[in-house]
């Protein structure tokens, strides 16, 4: 299935105003995002974050601006038909259907793809999406599945919290990892996957360095690695979280990756760990 043939299945036109409608099928009808490649969604991408005049040393207004536009939900309409995104997200959800959870957050979920699937899979459990500021078309397809809703913040606790593709965008995103942690009972899970590669404009470089050191600073925030799902990492929270001891392995690991980052990824992530004192 094409992107323009789930813009329609969505029938989501309804649900966006004039400048949202008339922006999103101008580029499936002159870009041909039938069949948009995934290099040619993060080009729109770039150009949007150009448009607004974003800066990635400086987190101001134009951000607000950025991931408010349309082009995240041609991006999340991309998601659901791209052959690689669509198996990430399957394994994502079979693999939350085998543990049984029941209550879940997915953080910073945006469309909420993954949420319904999740929520479409799992009938006995609720998630809920925290997005402070949902688009009423997330909104729209997550009402019509019942145990599926928008929070515009964490509530309460979880036995899962999911974060794919979202602490490559943040500033602190170990800052972030421990404030969402104290919303997790003890001995739940976390399923983090992560970008910190210069793919595409709104990944800050100042989270690069991460690429070697992630899951040795989260240790130290009482998140034990556990196995890979696709992409991801999954994470057991065993509540003795020392964020000044993360702070200590990250600020590690920024020294560290002044040398690093000229090396190939490979042996980045082979040589960091020795290298920090944990």
């Amino acid at each position: 299935m094409t992107v323009s043939e789930t813009y329609k299945n969505l029938n989501i036109s309804s649900k966006l105003n004039i400048e949202e409608k008339l922006w999103i099928e101008e580029k499936l009808s002159n870009y041909h995002l039938g069949n948009i490649s995934i290099k040619e969604m993060w080009k729109l991408l770039d150009e949007t974050w150009a448009f607004f005049g974003c800066n990635q040393a400086i987190v101001d207004d134009s951000y607000a601006k950025f991931y408010s536009h349309p082009v995240w939900l041609l991006n999340g309409m991309h998601i659901e038909t791209d052959s690689k995104s669509v198996a990430n997200r399957n394994a994502f959800a079979e693999w939350v259907k085998e543990r049984g959870f029941k209550r879940i957050a997915d953080f910073g979920g945006g469309f909420g793809g993954l949420a319904r699937l999740i929520g479409q899979n799992c009938s006995d459990c609720k998630v809920e999406i925290i997005d402070p500021y949902p688009h009423p078309v997330g909104v729209f397809l997550s009402e019509k599945t019942e145990n599926v809703m928008y929070k515009d913040k964490l509530t309460g606790v979880y036995d899962l919290i999911i974060a794919t593709d979202v602490f490559e965008h943040v500033v602190d995103p170990l800052g972030l990892v421990a404030e969402t942690c104290t919303n997790l009972i003890k001995n739940g899970y976390y399923l983090i996957g992560n970008c910190f590669e210069p793919v595409i404009l709104c990944h800050l470089p100042c989270t690069f360095h991460f690429r070697g050191s992630w899951d040795q600073a989260l240790k130290h925030l009482g998140l034990e690695p556990q196995e890979k799902i696709s992409y991801a990492r999954v994470f057991q929270f065993n509540h003795d979280l020392n964020l000044n001891k993360a702070r200590e392995i990250e600020r590690q690991s920024h020294r560290l990756y002044a040398f690093t980052k000229y090396l190939p990824k490979k042996i980045q992530y082979l040589l960091t760990p020795f290298f920090l004192d944990i």
